[in-house]
């Protein structure tokens, strides 16, 4: 992409990673205005497949934090994992949820995928979120949603839920007030829940050296936080809520602070 990017009214970007290896877009371009609520970015279930069995091919969740297939005969797959760790399974037998995986502060993976309900072949785990990537040479406007939310397991029993993707957004202006920012993990009742997924989001003139600062977490010139107060109306890394829940993810906010001696008029 290149130049400004409008996204308007009741329009919406859907993207996907690969299923199996996760790579994923990465959206560049000169700005980004998302202009209504009923407008946005969407990679919900865009992330890692769930874990399924087709004898005598069987699979557990895909992805680094991909759940564990339920015990054969029929018991829950672990949930995926991202940013949180996936619900775990124990009743009959034991599946593990996924473990979390990628960076807090410049996350790139999409969320893994569910385990299967124990050699059901019909029945596959919730896919994960997928993963945003957004570089904006100027300003970026959210007054809609960007969204990576994983997917629940399958409508008719136990497979475990996805886990939420990532959302990863660099520009050298934000105005989010007025829009919503997810990567949830997957929620069923009686499954078990997907890992919450991972929101970043730098802010300014960001140069080589500034990168690796913000990677190694050294906050020289910048200006750290965990709370989307002051840059969102509202955001969620939430685990799925289910019999077995999974962990919330992560939230990651940088913002450069103006150089020393910077006199900043207000009218």
């Amino acid at each position: 992409m290149t130049g400004a990017v409008v996204v308007a009214s009741n329009s919406w970007i859907y993207l996907s990673s690969h299923p199996t290896n996760g790579g994923s877009v990465l959206l560049h371009m000169g700005s980004l205005r998302v202009l209504t609520p009923g407008a946005g970015i969407s990679a919900e279930n865009g992330g890692y497949v769930g874990g399924y069995y087709a004898w005598p091919v069987v699979h557990d969740g895909f992805g680094p934090g991909g759940g564990a297939n339920g015990p054969y005969g029929g018991a829950p797959g672990g949930g995926g994992g991202h940013g949180g760790a996936g619900g775990t399974y124990n009743g009959y037998g034991s599946a593990a949820g996924g473990p979390s995986y990628d960076s807090t502060n410049a996350p790139l993976a999409p969320g893994s995928g569910g385990g299967n309900y124990g050699g059901q072949p019909l029945r596959v785990g919730g896919t994960g979120g997928g993963a945003v990537r957004i570089v904006a040479d100027g300003s970026v406007v959210l007054k809609g949603s960007i969204t990576a939310d994983g997917q629940i397991g399958h409508t008719d029993g136990s497979d475990g839920c996805g886990a939420g993707g990532s959302i990863f957004i660099r520009c050298l202006e934000f105005d989010g007030l007025s829009g919503t920012i997810l990567a949830r993990g997957g929620s069923k009742a009686e499954d078990a829940g997907g890992g919450g997924g991972r929101i970043a989001l730098w802010i300014g003139d960001i140069g080589p050296a500034d990168e690796t600062n913000i990677i190694n977490n050294i906050s020289k010139h910048f200006v750290f936080t965990n709370n989307p107060a002051g840059y969102l109306q509202s955001a969620s890394v939430d685990g799925g809520i289910g019999e077995y829940s999974g962990s919330p993810g992560t939230m990651f906010f940088a913002e450069k602070l103006p150089p020393a001696g910077t006199v900043i008029s207000i009218r």
